[in-house]
């Protein structure tokens, strides 16, 4: 072969040889500046099947923690009222059911919880009023109670606590006779009044009559 023609061909290697000399030179000076060569991430993608079942899992745990969470707040709940209700604490027995979504086998409790709270409730504040000295507020909330004792009769017997009504009637029947001089027609006879005015104009004429107004 001439030598010509050896000399041609080392021509093109020698260059690429200086083009990865230069290439690698500027590299470096790239990462001598901070610039750090993008790594490339070959991490597999989570698989989609095992990742939903994660996400029911947690889903079905966080259900059945607040499941779990309501029904024990039920049941103390639940509990917390029927000792009250053996108490004869009614109102208090009440709230503690208030707000609860009420299970059909303790609805009989609560409508009895209910029946006997709307008129302890009236004598309980009677028994306030009175011993603050405000006669007027007593006397509103004992014919308020007897007013409620007598509309609520009927419901006690339905839900079998009319022995507990009566014991509450006979405490209003009690303090109307003792503190006002009324008897229960005369206290329903206020309570039935329909204009407001007039019941008020009522209550103040009985206080008068007893020299107490």
């Amino acid at each position: 072969m001439p030598e010509g023609n050896r000399k041609r061909k080392g021509k093109p290697k020698k260059r690429k040889t200086e083009e990865r000399k230069e290439a690698q030179t500027a590299k470096t000076a790239e990462t001598e500046k901070g610039e750090k060569p993008k790594e490339v991430d070959n991490t597999p993608p989570l698989p989609k099947g095992p990742v939903i079942a994660i996400v029911l899992m947690a889903v079905s745990l966080f259900a059945f923690v607040m499941i779990v969470t309501n029904l024990l707040g039920y049941q103390a709940n639940l509990s917390q009222a029927k000792e009250k209700y053996e108490q004869g604490s009614y109102v208090e027995a009440y709230r503690k059911l208030q707000g609860l979504s009420i299970k059909e086998r303790d609805e009989k409790l609560y409508h009895q919880l209910a029946t006997l709270a709307a008129v302890s409730e009236k004598y309980q504040a009677y028994l306030v009023f009175d011993n603050y000295g405000s006669k007027i507020d007593a006397l509103d909330a004992l014919v308020c109670a007897y007013g409620r004792y007598d509309l609520n009769q009927k419901n006690a017997k339905e839900y079998g606590c009319e022995d507990q009504l009566e014991k509450i009637g006979g405490k209003i029947i009690k303090a109307l006779l003792k503190d006002y001089d009324m008897t229960g027609d005369e206290a329903l006879d206020i309570y039935q009044t329909r204009k407001r005015d007039d019941y008020t104009v009522k209550l103040h004429q009985k206080l008068k009559e007893l020299g107490l107004g």
